[in-house]
């Protein structure tokens, strides 16, 4: 019998393509699995039964169901679960993540909801397990918020753990080949080395989840962490999916040092980096980079206005970006992806023209650069910019279903600054950029279906293109039938 059951929530559309690893829950598990308790780990995107799998387990009457829940729509998922743990046993339902850890009173309002672990999960949890199990009082366990006879407590934060002591992440608790990203043939395995985040981007979470604390394991570690998954699992692709990976630039570059004596044969990718990092990497270090096989690379550039990027908090000069990529050019063996998006409060179609020009000016000058999208900015809880958006109209919500409606393809309803006409014109620019370059080409499946997208892919291309370059939204047929896809996607999850 399981202790503890942990169920990963679906993502919605987002999780179609990418099946990661479920990390977060994982993670969460690694001091309990190294301290004997057993651990039971469902995942609603690989298994369809997953009702009844989990009804299997809470006859056993574990001591909780665990779940993470991330801002939109995996907040639906993981109330399916709750309420239906709810329904079929007494069983307490925990949640973590980074949601729930930025507003747990609202969280746990919910009736759905006992429990909500804030913040990184795995001491705390383990504490919290020991205490169910011991039938022993809860309200001394730092980094949780609890019901008890209706009322809601907040215990005081759990200090920041030392990454270098925690045990080897429990990957055997899931079946890593069932994980997979759809159009890519190599076998990709996510890892995290550092935890937080010092900057102070107003989009994102991490200056209030993290208090920008950053913090990353020794290179010792890393390496070790290495040669396990290389040993164990033999992945094609390790994709380091930290905050911020590089904000300790000497430990990045001893990192690699090590990765090339030992000849890991791998395929690598990072998440998150800063156009003002590649900046301060001189040639041998991207070139160590490009020696170690690192690919993919994937920045945050987010708009060609300065002064979007200035109410953005970016702490960086637009020209750098250009000065980046070009940079990047001498390095073949690194792709850069960058990340865009529109919609912030005061944005003007000005603003949006330039950050057009300016991707297109990336993949002029780069062919091998890509633009990963041109999303759409979605107000969330604990930024800078959730702030501005309020003073722009925009409302609060005040219940945790409410939440769920918050996609990066969709923002109007949530932005009452943005109207029917601009709204329009982000819609051509989100579904276009996602075909102004060339990397649906980089989808190396050999499936059928695959190889018929990078042939439709590239025959819409130079559309696709002309719809960007020049705004035209008219007959916007391609993202009326990409909104009737999706829709019809959520509808059958």
């Amino acid at each position: 019998m399981a202790d503890v059951i942990m169920v990963y929530p679906k993502a919605g559309t987002y999780g179609i393509i990418f099946k990661d690893l479920p990390l977060s829950l994982i993670c969460a598990s690694t001091i309990l699995y190294n301290k004997g308790y057993e651990i039971k780990i469902i995942d609603q995107r690989i298994d369809k039964n997953w009702e009844k799998n989990l009804k299997k387990e809470l006859d056993k009457n574990p001591l909780l169901v665990a779940t993470s829940a991330m801002t939109g729509q995996p907040i639906k998922y993981a109330l399916e679960i709750s309420k239906f743990t709810k329904e079929n046993s007494k069983i307490p339902v925990v949640w973590g993540g980074i949601h729930p850890t930025i507003l747990p009173e609202q969280t746990l309002k919910n009736k759905y909801i006992d429990i909500i672990v804030r913040g990184e999960g795995e001491e705390i949890f383990y504490n919290l397990v020991k205490s169910l199990k011991n039938k022993e009082d809860i309200s001394k366990i730092k980094g949780i918020s609890y019901k008890k006879n209706g009322k809601i407590y907040h215990n005081v934060d759990a200090p920041a753990m030392n990454l270098d002591k925690l045990p080897q992440i429990p990957y055997g608790l899931v079946d890593v080949n069932k994980y997979i990203r759809n159009g890519w043939d190599e076998k990709i395995f996510s890892i995290q080395t550092s935890r937080g985040c010092p900057h102070r981007c107003g989009f994102c979470f991490s200056p209030a989840y993290s208090n920008r604390y950053w913090r990353g394991e020794s290179v010792k570690k890393v390496m070790e962490h290495l040669r396990f998954i290389r040993e164990k699992y033999n992945p094609d692709y390790i994709y380091f999916a930290d905050n911020d990976f590089f904000v300790n630039m000497e430990r990045a570059k001893e990192l690699f040092i090590e990765i090339k004596k030992e000849k890991i044969d791998v395929i690598f990718g990072h998440r998150g980096l800063r156009i003002d990092e590649i900046k301060r990497m001189d040639n041998d270090f991207l070139k160590l980079m490009q020696d170690i096989g690192t690919r993919e690379l994937h920045m945050g550039a987010e708009s060609g206005s300065q002064r979007i990027l200035d109410i953005m908090k970016k702490d960086m000069d637009v020209r750098d970006i250009t000065l980046v990529n070009r940079r990047l050019i001498k390095f073949p063996g690194l792709l850069p992806f960058y990340n865009f998006f529109s919609g912030v409060p005061t944005e003007t179609k000005e603003d949006i023209k330039k950050s057009t020009d300016l991707m297109l000016k990336i993949l002029k000058e780069n062919p091998r650069a890509q633009v990963q999208s041109f999303n759409q900015f979605t107000p969330y809880p604990g930024t800078s910019l959730y702030n501005l958006a309020k003073e722009y109209g925009f409302k609060e919500p005040t219940e945790l279903e409410q939440w769920i409606d918050f996609d990066q393809g969709d923002s109007a309803k949530n932005c009452p600054w943005i109207n029917k006409d601009r709204q329009k014109l982000m819609d051509m620019l989100y579904f276009t950029s996602f075909f102004i370059d060339k990397k649906m080409m980089h989808l190396n499946s050999k499936r059928l279906r695959f190889t018929l997208f990078r042939m439709l892919s590239n025959t819409y291309r130079p559309v696709a293109r002309f719809r960007f370059k020049n705004h035209l939204t008219a007959f916007p047929i391609e993202v009326m039938l990409k909104k009737a896809y999706f829709k019809w996607v959520n509808k059958n999850l």
